[in-house]
């Protein structure tokens, strides 16, 4: 990956700019072993290099995880309220 100092030069004849890297968890999390830790190189550079340079922004967006409900038997049965026994009649 390039070095930092090379996306510094990048983006300074880019101008302002915004990078948006969407699911990047979702890239990460298929990557091998060596190709992972040079995917978090790369991300430590493009932060480094966004850092020195004015105008640059980076947004990360990650996908929301939405993780399956428990069987019903996981949880304990509903309490089943009962009416409370009717006041004595006040005569």
């Amino acid at each position: 990956s390039p070095g930092s100092r090379a996306m510094v030069e990048l983006f300074k004849l880019a101008g302002p700019s915004v990078i948006l890297l969407d699911e990047l968890t979702m890239y990460a999390r298929q990557l091998d072993n060596e190709r992972f830790e040079a995917f978090l190189s790369f991300v430590q550079s493009l932060t480094e290099a966004a850092k020195m340079s004015p105008g640059v922004l980076i947004v990360f967006m990650t996908s929301a995880v939405v993780r399956p409900r428990p069987p019903s038997y996981a949880y304990p049965p509903p309490s089943r309220s009962r009416r409370p026994a009717p006041a004595a009649s006040l005569r």
